[in-house]
């Protein structure tokens, strides 16, 4: 994917690897897909929605409490933010049980770095940093992601959630959701949503729904007249 500023480059870039996967590029004819690795888009980016748009679910802020950094321009903390992604078609989600940015890499200083390029701070003359661990092996830290292939959600499994609001608005509120699976289910969960200008939300009533991927790490806020988990 094309860097910097070139974000119509990186979104089209993303377009055509869509494309590419929809041809069923392996034969297989399976469903499941895994776009893995550095995009240069932070989450919010043109090119992650067109993955979004297209069905795809960003997995690692899923599991994550806090948004994930997987990069840090002027090492370690002048700016940091997640530019590598788990994006993974819809039909992974009840397949995934973990994922995690394994934080070796962004935060460590450059002159920790595993090649001989000049130092980043310019301040070491003699590469004597070397340590063999895993430490600095690159300037982007891995992504790791669990799989449990062939799991599907089972049936009648009970997910608790809460709902709350707050912040309100002349003609609106923002509503926060959690949803919790049982013990005995670890790992992403679809919910659907929706927002809705009655309590019985009929059809009529409907504002806005969607659906998002969660975990029990995760809480996920909507604004609207009311909303109704269900999962």
């Amino acid at each position: 994917m094309a860097r910097s500023a070139f974000n119509a480059t990186r979104t089209a870039a993303a377009s055509e690897l869509l494309q590419w996967i929809n041809s069923d590029p392996t034969g297989s004819g399976d469903a499941d897909w895994v776009v893995l690795g550095d995009i240069n888009a932070y989450a919010k980016e043109d090119p992650i929605r067109v993955f979004e748009a297209a069905g795809y679910r960003n997995a690692l802020p899923s599991f994550t409490a806090e948004p994930p950094s997987s990069y840090a321009f002027f090492n370690p903390v002048d700016m940091s933010g997640a530019l590598d992604h788990l994006l993974i078609s819809p039909s992974l989600v009840p397949q995934v049980t973990a994922a995690l940015d394994w934080s070796i890499n962004a935060a460590e200083g450059a002159f920790r770095n595993y090649n001989l390029d000049t130092n980043s701070n310019g301040n070491a003359a003699v590469r004597d940093f070397f340590a063999p661990d895993p430490y600095r092996t690159s300037d982007h830290d891995p992504l790791l992601l669990d799989l449990a292939l062939g799991r599907a959600v089972p049936s009648g499994l009970s997910f608790s959630h809460g709902v709350a609001s707050g912040d309100p608005y002349a003609d609106s509120v923002i509503l926060w959701t959690w949803i919790t699976p049982p013990a005995e289910f670890s790992g992403l969960v679809d919910v659907q949503w929706e927002v809705a200008s009655s309590a019985d939300f009929a059809a009529d009533s409907l504002i806005n729904s969607g659906v998002f991927t969660t975990s029990a790490g995760r809480d996920w806020t909507s604004e609207g007249g009311g909303r109704r988990p269900q999962c």
